[in-house]
């Protein structure tokens, strides 16, 4: 099952969508660049869904557990697969 979510009323985010069956999180921006994450578990989506700022929880929660994201071009990841191999995070904008 795949739940979207449109931010309409953010600055940089357009919309987010959560694949339940691959645990993949997609978030899209204003901007046309598009990111994703695999392995994310539902509970972390329904909280990314409830939370105040997005972008906050985003950088605070879901980057820090699972990396930064994979750029996805033409409906493909950059890299060869999307991993939630822990990264070091970037530092990036504060977005909500």
């Amino acid at each position: 099952m795949i739940s979207e979510i449109h931010h309409e009323g953010s600055s940089h985010f357009k919309k987010a969508r959560y694949d339940a069956e691959e645990c993949r999180l997609e978030v899209y921006f204003k901007n046309g660049s598009v990111y994703a994450w695999r392995d994310i578990p539902k509970d972390i989506w329904e909280e990314f869904m409830l939370s105040f700022s997005r972008g906050s929880y985003l950088h605070s929660v879901i980057e820090p557990r699972f990396g930064l994201g994979k750029k996805v071009v033409d409906g493909q990841t950059k890299e060869a697969d999307v991993s939630s191999d822990k990264q070091e995070p970037k530092k990036r904008a504060i977005i909500s």
